[in-house]
């Protein structure tokens, strides 16, 4: 559908909706207009990886040691906090 028939149909045009940009679909004789930007679509953010921050204040020789084990095993320090405390199942 051409500009020309959007606008012989009513249907308004980017100039007029802001200046956003919209995706137009075409469902039988309707158009219906999508932001192709912004705004809440589905799946849209960041997704959860089912960890939480937690701020915690350790001694320096603590944060030294759970620094060598990181770099020893690959891992981040957030994972040897994490396992380490898995140990114990508080």
């Amino acid at each position: 559908m051409t500009r020309e028939q959007e606008k012989d149909q009513g249907i308004a045009s980017p100039a007029d909706t802001g200046g956003l940009e919209w995706g137009r679909k075409v469902q039988g004789e309707r158009v219906i207009l999508q932001a192709k930007w912004g705004g809440a679509r589905p799946g849209a953010g960041r997704k959860s990886k089912g960890n939480l921050r937690m701020q915690v204040l350790v001694s320096k020789s603590a944060k030294d040691k759970i620094r060598r084990l990181a770099k020893k095993r690959g891992v981040s320090m957030s994972a040897v906090v994490s396992e380490e405390f898995e140990k114990y199942k508080v």
